[in-house]
């Protein structure tokens, strides 16, 4: 099982914050909101998660990189142009050849990640998007 994060990163509500780094790495209790989604998942039993970047992604690389910090795998898509979930999903396709989650990392929510994550499996499904 995998997770897909999309970090599009383009946001205005956070400006003048978000014209400097991307949406997902504003800065929650000193640890970018999308570390707070990587340790959760991680808890809930995945290890193996992909992030699709766009605005700055050089500054996510950089502070997550391999994922080893977080006790997790990382790689990296990059998305030159935003047009939408589904179509940066289908440009790694092949490389999502297990069940996954798909989740807009630019927006923090309180999701119980155990619990999605079993229902999710319990769905059988391909993908689930949170």
């Amino acid at each position: 099982m995998k997770a897909v994060f999309f970090v599009r990163g383009v946001d205005h509500s956070l400006d003048p914050l978000t014209r400097l780094i991307p949406k997902a790495m504003a800065p929650l209790l000193n640890h970018p909101m999308l570390e707070y989604y990587i340790l959760q998942v991680k808890k809930a039993g995945i290890e193996d998660i992909k992030i699709i970047l766009h605005n700055f992604p050089e500054q996510v690389e950089r502070y997550f990189k391999d994922g080893k910090r977080c006790g997790v795998r990382i790689s990296y898509s990059l998305e030159k142009e935003v047009y939408g979930d589904f179509r940066a999903l289908r440009k790694i396709r092949s490389s999502l050849d297990a069940p996954f989650i798909f989740n807009d990392a630019d927006f923090f929510t309180f999701i119980n990640w155990e619990k999605t994550i079993g229902e999710h499996k319990a769905s059988r499904k391909m993908l689930s998007v949170v």
